[in-house]
């Protein structure tokens, strides 16, 4: 655990703090989806719902469904 906490930040952490250093001006935002073998579908489906709420909320099924 003490040489975890003396090793820094991880590379995943800075990856994501430049990305965000990048979306955020742009009012986008980093949303984690669960990797459980839909992950691709859950994005897309986060995504459109987030892109077309007129569309109202997508779910993982439906786009699977629709692929």
């Amino acid at each position: 655990a003490e040489e975890t906490a003396n090793a820094g930040p991880s590379m995943r952490d800075i990856e994501l703090d430049q990305l965000q250093a990048v979306l955020t001006p742009l009012n986008y935002a980093i949303s984690e989806v669960r990797a459980d073998g839909h992950c691709l579908y859950r994005s897309v489906a986060s995504q459109i719902s987030t892109l077309a709420p007129e569309n109202g909320p997508q779910d993982y099924i439906r786009i699977r469904e629709f692929v």
